[in-house]
């Protein structure tokens, strides 16, 4: 439906973040990714994921609409606008207690500032630019969650691991084709209008635009 879409469109806003142009040095191209790090090279990282919080609802009662794909010769489909509802986690994971604190701080600077900081700009604008996934994001709220300090790690040393997490809500929609399940693109889709009889059946001519309009 939409969460690995969504998880992979999250990591993809914060890698482009901290990216070689990151002005920390140490937190250049580090480990971003919805897997947990399981390698000590791996640290410190960013572990990417998404928390839903309400079910996956339609976005009306009944509500079906039809488009025709730009490659399928005015072929009619079906597809339902989706909504959900949650948050974006960002788990920030280090080695020493300074260095998660460091990295926290930076990923706050990326939520909170990311409408006019240049630096922090491209992680706002890649998530509302998405053409697939409508997600608004909450920018003026973050939650703060499970800061710990663990002895033990994954390869199986007596490290200890520092964490945090950072907890933003989301909300969105998406549209799906109910043939296929796949996401309907609508940017680039053709709205098909139709008159229908009480029993459903189109009657009358049909009337079709593009959307943007040309």
């Amino acid at each position: 439906m939409y969460m690995k879409e969504l998880v992979t469109l999250l990591t993809q806003a914060v890698r482009l973040t901290f990216d070689s142009n990151f002005p920390i040095p140490e937190f250049q191209n580090i480990h971003i990714s919805p897997e947990f790090p399981i390698l000590r090279e791996n640290y410190p990282a960013i572990w990417v994921d998404f928390e839903p919080t309400l079910p996956v609802q339609t976005a009306g009662i009944g509500d079906v609409y039809l488009y025709t794909p730009p490659d399928e010769n005015n072929v009619v489909h079906q597809y339902k606008k989706w909504l959900f509802q949650g948050y974006a986690t960002f788990t920030i994971m280090a080695l020493t207690s300074l260095e998660r604190d460091r990295l926290f701080d930076e990923v706050v600077k990326m939520i909170a500032f990311s409408q006019l900081n240049p630096l922090y700009f491209r992680f706002r604008q890649t998530i509302e630019d998405n053409p697939w996934i409508a997600a608004q994001v909450d920018f003026d709220q973050i939650a703060q969650r499970g800061k710990s300090a663990t002895s033990g790690t994954p390869w199986g040393s007596d490290d200890i691991l520092y964490e945090i997490t950072t907890a933003s809500a989301v909300i969105g929609e998406f549209a799906s084709d109910l043939s296929t399940g796949e996401f309907v693109l609508l940017e680039h889709v053709q709205w098909v209008a139709t008159v229908e009889d009480s029993y459903g059946n189109p009657t009358g001519p049909t009337t079709t635009f593009q959307y943007p309009n040309p």
